[in-house]
C-alpha cells in the first residue's frame, strides 16, 4: 500500500512536498501487529498489559520524494492489554524543538508511569492540562489515536480514542 501511494504522490506533489504515514494491521488470531512507516515519527506500543511501552521505529522515506521507494514491514506480538499509540509529529514538535512538551522518549516514560487504563484514559493522560498547555500555539497538524486490545469476549476487539 505504501509503495502504491508513494508512486501516486510522486506524480502529483510538487517538488519539495511530501507526506508521512504509519500503517498498522492487527491480526487477532495470531495475536500480532504488523506495521510499516513512511517517514512517520517513532510510535509507541505495548505488547500486553504485563509489558512496558516501547518505541516502534521503522525507518522509511516519506511518501512522494523518490520513485520506487522500499517500505519494509515488521511484525510484533499484540496480546490482550496491548496498546498502540499513534501520533503525528505535531505532538512531539510543540512548541518547536529544542523545547517540545514531549519527545518520543518522554512520552514513553509518561505512559510507562501510567501503565493501565482504557484507550480514552491513556489519551486523556497525554492531553491533560498538566502536560499539554492549551495556550501553546500548535503550528503543525496534531493527531493522537490510542488503540487498546481489550481481549473481551469470543472475538478480540479494539477500543479507539481519537
Amino acid at each position: 500500500m505504501l509503495r502504491r501511494l508513494n508512486e501516486r504522490l510522486k506524480e502529483v506533489l510538487p517538488t519539495g512536498q511530501f507526506a508521512t504515514m504509519f500503517c498498522a494491521t492487527f491480526d487477532f488470531r495470531a495475536q500480532t501487529l504488523e506495521y510499516a512507516s513512511a517517514g512517520a515519527p517513532p510510535q509507541l506500543y505495548r505488547r500486553s498489559s504485563a509489558e512496558s511501552f516501547e518505541l516502534l521505529q521503522k525507518p522509511g522515506l516519506p511518501l512522494g520524494i523518490v520513485r520506487n521507494a522500499v517500505f519494509e514491514s515488521e511484525t510484533v506480538p499484540f496480546q490482550p492489554g496491548g496498546v498502540l499509540v499513534l501520533y503525528t509529529d505535531g505532538l512531539i514538535e510543540t512548541p518547536r524543538p529544542p523545547d517540545p512538551i514531549f519527545t518520543p522518549n518522554s512520552l514513553k516514560q509518561l505512559l510507562n508511569e501510567f501503565s493501565e487504563g482504557s484507550a480514552a484514559e491513556i489519551s486523556s493522560k497525554i492531553t491533560s492540562a498538566q502536560f499539554f498547555d492549551p495556550s501553546i500555539e500548535v503550528e503543525d497538524d496534531l493527531t493522537l489515536i490510542v488503540a487498546r486490545h481489550t481481549g473481551e469476549g469470543a472475538r478480540p476487539s479494539l477500543a479507539f480514542e481519537i
